[in-house]
């Protein structure tokens, strides 16, 4: 399935969208992360599917998505990566950290999660994100 998402893309049959954006939600990694790559390269937009990938089982696919959003500000984007902070697996946390710790309006999420986090590599990634506001007395 994943070669074929691929040969899809390369072909560049735009009516295997459909086909393509159902493969995301694969509970095998390398089908959904083909699609992705597929749709990329179809150019075929995201967003709807972005809170999907996000909630994804395996830490690959959901670094992925938070590939697309990072840098971004938008409602979906922030859902995607506020989502992943809560993610089972530390780096996806870390990952969604870094991309939260640019947007300004994120802050309060961060600081919620250096509450509760436990991991000391997360721990660590929310501390540098923090760190300019406790410089300027805002933590």
């Amino acid at each position: 399935v994943a070669a074929a998402a691929r040969a899809l893309a390369l072909a560049g049959d735009r009516s295997a969208i459909p086909t393509l954006r159902e493969k995301l939600g694969s509970e095998r990694s390398g089908v959904a992360l083909a699609a992705l790559d597929a749709l990329r390269q179809l150019k075929e937009p995201l967003d709807g599917m972005l809170p999907t990938l996000a909630r994804h089982p395996d830490e690959e696919v959901v670094k992925q998505a938070l590939g697309l959003v990072i840098g971004s500000d938008s409602e979906v984007a922030l859902g995607c990566l506020r989502e992943a902070l809560e993610h089972p697996t530390w780096h996806v946390r870390a990952f969604a950290v870094t991309g939260l710790a640019r947007v300004p309006a994120a802050r309060p999420w961060l600081l919620d999660r250096a509450q509760v986090e436990a991991d000391p590599n997360v721990q660590r990634s929310l501390e540098q994100a923090l760190e300019p506001l406790s410089a300027r007395g805002e933590v």
